[in-house]
């Protein structure tokens, strides 16, 4: 009895869409190495469906990045970077430990207004706003002073 003829298919005859699927289940250092394996992989759309979905599951939770569709409006008429270079420029500014004057009067501020630690959710969150040196909309309370420390 011959033992039976096994196929042993090349890369070459694996189709885009299987290179692409298999993009999808990676983390953003193995994406990366998968792109350099092979001239096939680095020219897969990879950069507009598997960074972007990175993007979106790296940052769901995190209301500073979340891609919600006025953010991803606001990335693509202020910031034309790929997928790949937005992942990677907001993953260092992720780890920013100083804060802009200019970031602190313009970004949305969420602030939890109870004496109990926790709050009440939602119901106790207000919108707050950073405005020519004093924290207003502040419930109860009149326009508060800052000043920023020098970096």
């Amino acid at each position: 009895r011959q033992p039976a003829m096994v196929h042993h298919a090349s890369l070459d005859e694996l189709s885009d869409e299987l290179f692409s699927c298999v993009a999808g289940f990676l983390p953003p250092a193995d994406l990366l190495r998968f792109q350099c394996v092979y001239r096939r992989t680095a020219a897969l759309p990879t950069d507009s469906s598997c960074w972007r979905d990175l993007c979106i599951r790296r940052w769901r939770n995190q209301p500073r990045f979340a891609l919600t569709p006025e953010r991803e409006r606001w990335l693509e008429a202020n910031q034309p970077l790929s997928w790949q270079r937005r992942y990677f420029f907001f993953e260092s500014d992720a780890r920013r430990t100083i804060i802009s004057d200019f970031e602190l009067q313009f970004l949305c501020w969420y602030m939890n207004f109870t004496p109990q630690a926790g709050g009440q959710g939602m119901k106790s969150v207000r919108r707050v706003r950073f405005r020519d040196g004093a924290l207003t909309d502040v419930p109860g309370f009149p326009p508060l002073n800052y000043t920023l420390d020098p970096p």
